[in-house]
């Protein structure tokens, strides 16, 4: 009884990896199970041990050579640092979150985070002094590094520009003499011109010359301390923690959603008091008028925080405006397809229009529908018509493709959909 049992539990664990298409994890189960521990030993280090070691290697690649290739914009991140970068994505995506709950914040929840906040900011200032202090001493401990690893190219470059700048002089005083020589028919002109490219070309190994030491020069300027790097973007962070309390402090004291709306009944109130006891004309069009807006404000329950939209929202954004354009790309095409390929007049009909809009490319598409959906459907910010416009695009760009995968296995039986 409990071999079935297992037996059935390890059947069901390999049908879902066989319709997941994990079928690297086959090996790994059926070995658990005691399924021919030699024959799965050997499939794990073949598809599971080593493909890790071979991506394990390129990531020691990437991290060894990546600094030693510079670029305009200085030298390749590292595997760290993209991490680095992508934990710092997740700390603006969290500080956007705890704005909009503070925003949301009411009664005593509100009290307990602003007590939080005056109590954190503080000792956050202290912290990010601290940092600060240690990164100016480390800008200039980087700076005599930085300035002794050039003292020894600034002493070769400073006299090569003085003789350079010297023998320019000579040469810009030879040429005026030509030029007399010239002109008192002593000379010809071809020999002035010999000499304008001489002095031309003596400028130029010159130049090249100073260059060669300005890049070096550059490149250790370009290629400053770690540690000089690292006490800086830390001070950075924790002045950036800073600012972001600071907001919170005025998101939970001027900017609440229940702060406000206390502020608006307190006005109204304020207004009505003063509507019933006025007499002049002007007080009381004006006390009205401000009752009417504030009470129309009162009324929009659904007021949200307008926070940034961060690299992670604008991702599963994106990923959701691919995916609703598939999903009408298939529920339309998919259904189209089959009907091409189980009536021959359904697909003659069909077939022009197929082989027009198949090779027009995404971009086509995304400008037409910028110009239909914006223009004509969704002028509203408010309605997403760019949600709209990328997912529509993404279905008639990808919907002539899907036409043809039912139609290439019906239209040679169209039996087949029933087998």
């Amino acid at each position: 009884m409990a071999e079935k049992t297992k037996d059935k539990i390890k059947y069901k664990l390999l049908k879902f990896i066989d319709l997941s298409g994990f079928k690297v994890f086959d090996p790994p189960v059926r070995l658990a199970f005691g399924e021919d521990p030699k024959k799965q030993t050997s499939e794990i280090g073949k598809f599971i041990i080593l493909p890790i070691l071979f991506v394990s290697l390129c990531l020691l690649s990437w991290h060894l050579i990546a600094p030693t290739h510079k670029t305009k914009s200085g030298a390749v991140p590292t595997p760290g640092k993209i991490l680095n970068a992508y934990g710092d994505n997740i700390r603006l995506s969290e500080r956007e979150e705890e704005k909009e709950d503070d925003f949301l914040a009411a009664g005593q929840e509100r009290r307990d985070r602003l007590t939080f906040v005056e109590k954190a900011i503080p000792e956050l200032e202290a912290e990010a002094a601290r940092l600060q202090k240690l990164s100016v001493e480390a800008q200039k401990q980087g700076e005599k590094i930085i300035n002794d690893k050039i003292a020894p190219l600034k002493a070769r470059l400073d006299p090569l520009k003085a003789r350079h700048k010297a023998a320019k002089a000579a040469r810009k005083a030879a040429v005026a003499n030509m030029a007399a020589t010239v002109a008192a028919k002593q000379a010809a002109p071809e020999d002035s011109i010999k000499l304008a490219i001489a002095h031309a070309e003596k400028a130029e190994a010159e130049s090249e010359a100073e260059k060669i030491l300005n890049d070096q020069v550059n490149a250790i300027r370009n290629d400053p301390p770690e540690s000089m790097n690292d006490a800086k973007i830390a001070a950075n962070s924790a002045a950036d923690e800073v600012q972001h309390f600071k907001k919170r402090f005025d998101v939970l004291t001027k900017e609440n959603k229940e702060i406000k709306r206390t502020a608006l009944l307190a006005k109204i109130a304020e207004d009505e008091a003063a509507l019933a006891s006025s007499i002049d004309p002007a007080v009381i069009a004006r006390k009205t008028k401000s009752i009417s807006t504030n009470r129309k404000k009162l009324e929009k329950e659904d007021q949200k925080f307008a926070k940034n939209k961060t690299l992670g929202f604008q991702t599963i954004r994106s990923l959701a405006t691919v995916f609703v354009g598939f999903l009408i790309a298939a529920a339309v095409a998919i259904p189209v397809g089959i009907m091409c390929g189980l009536n021959k007049i359904v697909m003659a009909c069909l077939t022009p229009i197929i082989s027009i809009f198949r090779p027009v490319s995404p971009v086509v598409w995304l400008l037409i529908f910028q110009i239909v959906v914006g223009a004509f459907f969704l002028p509203d910010p408010a309605s997403h018509p760019l949600f709209t416009t990328l997912n529509q695009t993404e279905f008639f760009a990808s919907s002539w493709l899907e036409f043809g995968n039912p139609l290439a296995y019906l239209q040679t039986d169209a039996a087949m959909i029933f087998s």
